[in-house]
């Protein structure tokens, strides 16, 4: 069974660019595919910002409490970690509504415990969600 797709994957960061080979996890691509066979919208709506992996040790210390903490392992047993908010695009959509330093908690009740968790497949332009954050230990939902 095939569990990921190798490929290339180009970035830049000031005037130097950056190749390097790594492979997408199948999980990644089922939602395409499905949506490909079944004739849907194909895009992915991000949160338009940067995030940086935080330890839920780390997130505790900031105020994480034990239900969080319980919800973020079993969403991913493996992951022990949670998002921080690093950069928020200007401009972009969650602009004004996410901080840098905010911990991200869930995704319209989802629990966000990696990068692929803050992609939105097939959502569309405008479309409203809604993000429960740790800010300044205590959580809310924006």
């Amino acid at each position: 069974a095939m569990i990921a797709y190798k490929t290339v994957f180009a970035f830049q960061s000031g005037k130097k660019r950056q190749n390097f080979w790594g492979a997408v996890p199948v999980e990644v691509l089922r939602d395409f595919v499905e949506q490909a066979r079944r004739q849907e919208h194909l895009g992915i709506t991000t949160l338009e910002c940067e995030f940086n992996e935080v330890t839920l040790a780390e997130a505790r210390h900031l105020g994480l409490d034990n239900d969080w903490t319980t919800r973020l392992v079993e969403h991913s047993p493996n992951r022990r970690q949670a998002l921080s908010v690093a950069r928020v695009q200007l401009g972009g959509a969650t602009a004004g509504i996410l901080k840098e330093g905010d911990i991200l908690l869930a995704i319209n009740g989802r629990p966000v415990v990696r990068f692929l968790d803050t992609e939105l497949p097939g959502a569309l332009e405008g479309q409203t969600v809604t993000l429960d954050v740790l800010r300044a230990g205590a959580v809310l939902s924006v």
